[in-house]
């Protein structure tokens, strides 16, 4: 087995520089990433690429995001920050662009149910595009539901994510243990992908 890379701070830090994210430092340079880890939360931090600036809700922008939904509920559930900034704006800039409060009620038949069901990977997304349509489909009882529901109701790991993960880990035991999912995850994307980002080192 080849020896293990000693990485200094300084030469972490010369690492990171290299990269305009973390994901892309994790993925590019496993090694020095884990190292940065292993010297604590605050030498980390300093070192690490820095974040894009945050997107700046200007009102218009707001105004616009605000017709796309039926309730403020729907609107709330979308999470793409628009909800929270017009919050922001003050109560009265709210009322004046937000949706009624509550959704108006849509008589969906059986098989319009099924239909909106099947355009959804998992049940997470259903309900968060379509919350009309499965609160409908609840009302049905558990047994219609369960019978037109996506199956899956799992996280979707990214590589990207799954890399993010994996560097958490001094070993593969315990990232198998500790985070299952994201383990299985990369497992899927095949050996090659699996090998290039698992810990090393596969037993304590």
């Amino acid at each position: 087995m080849p020896n293990k890379i000693k990485w200094t701070k300084e030469e972490i830090r010369k690492e990171a520089s290299k990269y305009s994210s973390r994901i892309e430092w994790a993925k590019k340079s496993c090694g020095s990433y884990r190292a940065a880890r292993k010297f604590g939360d605050e030498f980390f931090e300093s070192i690490s690429p820095k974040p894009k600036k945050k997107f700046k809700w200007s009102k218009e922008e707001i105004k616009k995001q605000a017709t796309k939904y039926k309730s403020r509920a729907e609107w709330e559930r979308a999470k793409n920050g628009s909800y929270l900034a017009a919050r922001k704006f003050g109560d009265e800039f709210f009322e004046s662009i937000a949706p009624p409060k509550i959704e108006p009620l849509i008589k969906w038949t059986d098989e319009e149910l099924k239909k909106e069901a099947n355009k959804y990977p998992s049940r997470d997304e259903w309900a968060k595009k379509s919350y009309n349509s499965y609160r409908a489909a609840k009302r049905r009882g558990s047994k219609f539901f369960e019978s037109i529901a996506p199956k899956s109701n799992i996280k979707k790991w990214t590589k990207e994510k799954v890399i993010e993960e994996a560097t958490k880990y001094s070993t593969r035991t315990e990232w198998q243990k500790t985070r299952k999912g994201s383990y299985s995850a990369a497992k899927r994307y095949g050996e090659e992908f699996f090998e290039s980002i698992a810990p090393k080192s596969k037993k304590k």
